[in-house]
């Protein structure tokens, strides 16, 4: 199931951020509370934290299989097995 976030839905889920934060805080007795363009941009780096460490992890790999051939042959067998695909990997 793919999950395709719109801006509507950054929006949405930056605002339910914002509703627990404040929520939270109104607990505590707190006197500050959280503003939407903050809880926005936490979003927006949580997001490309994630970005960036799945970027990198696919690079040392890439590093790591032209290195070895061995194991690039078996990664290779082992796709065309699982997507029973007759195009080349």
């Amino acid at each position: 199931m793919k999950v395709r976030l719109t801006l509507s839905k950054y929006v949405e889920v930056t605002n339910g951020i914002i509703g627990c934060f404040n929520q939270l805080v109104r607990c505590d007795n707190a006197t500050w509370s959280m503003a939407e363009d903050d809880a926005f941009q936490i979003i927006i780096e949580l997001f490309n934290a994630g970005t960036d460490t799945t970027a990198t992890a696919l690079m040392w790999s890439v590093l790591f299989l032209v290195n070895r051939p061995d194991i690039q042959a078996k990664l290779r067998e082992e796709l065309m097995r699982v997507n029973r695909c007759s195009m080349p990997v």
